[in-house]
């Protein structure tokens, strides 16, 4: 779902606490709305404590502006970029266009083959990066990542190349159109939270602020058990690693 799917789906679970006025909507008449804040910071205490919801980011740079993706700059023969906030790397490609144009909207019959894997640099050496004499095989390319999350790319990239990283972490200041991981089961636990919220905060009232903080923490624990076993196959096929998909 987007991020302003998930949104509409925790409004709707809240019942009348999404219409209220305050609450549904800035009481000053601009700004974030309450209930879009605490709709992020629900979505940020599920992440922080259940690992399935933050896996397998993805992010991509371009030189050329392109709409969706991170800016990159050049410094000497080398790319130079940010990851997002608390971004752990755990992949990086390049992928090759025929134009910035192309980059811009690119096919998807092929986009798992068009790509080279880059390769950890130490960051300590990221000058050999810029003057362009670091110690590599050929045909390779580099990333050497820095503790502030910045990070060299060599060789520099082209236009009409793009920078795909893959990274787990949680990043939850999402734009109304981004594809979010969450699902229903998500939406409910978050629900639960902004009425612990509003209740605390809105109707003082700490009783069931209790209440519904009981029954977030409960879903949440839900949520992480029901995670395990949703990225793999239950059973491996007879016949060892080594089997023939195509044997006869």
């Amino acid at each position: 779902m987007t991020w302003a799917e998930f949104r509409t789906a925790v409004k709707e679970l809240i019942t009348v606490d999404g219409v209220r006025v305050g609450v549904a909507t800035s009481p000053t008449g601009s700004g974030t709305p309450y209930l879009t804040r605490m709709t992020r910071n629900g979505a940020a205490e599920v992440l922080s404590h259940v690992e399935y919801y933050s896996k397998n980011n993805i992010t991509k740079y371009n030189l050329a502006g392109i709409s969706g993706h991170r800016p990159l700059t050049t410094e000497g023969n080398a790319s130079l970029g940010e990851l997002p906030g608390g971004a752990r790397p755990q992949e990086a490609y390049r992928l090759f266009y025929d134009s910035a144009e192309v980059a811009a909207s690119p096919p998807t019959d092929d986009e798992g083959c068009n790509r080279t894997p880059l390769a950890n640099y130490q960051y300590t050496n990221r000058n050999d990066m810029i003057c362009a004499h670091p110690m590599i095989s050929k045909g390779a390319s580099l990333i050497a990542i820095g503790k502030a999350g910045d990070f060299y790319v060599y060789p520099s990239l082209d236009r009409e190349e793009v920078l795909e990283v893959h990274w787990d972490g949680f990043e939850v200041s999402h734009a109304d159109a981004d594809k979010v991981p969450y699902d229903e089961p998500m939406a409910e636990c978050v629900a639960e939270f902004v009425k612990a919220k509003i209740t605390r905060e809105v109707d003082k009232d700490l009783k069931l602020h209790d209440s519904y903080y009981a029954s977030f923490r409960k879903k949440r624990q839900e949520l992480y058990i029901n995670s395990f076993g949703r990225q793999a196959l239950r059973r491996n096929p007879s016949g060892g690693a080594t089997s023939l998909a195509c044997a006869t």
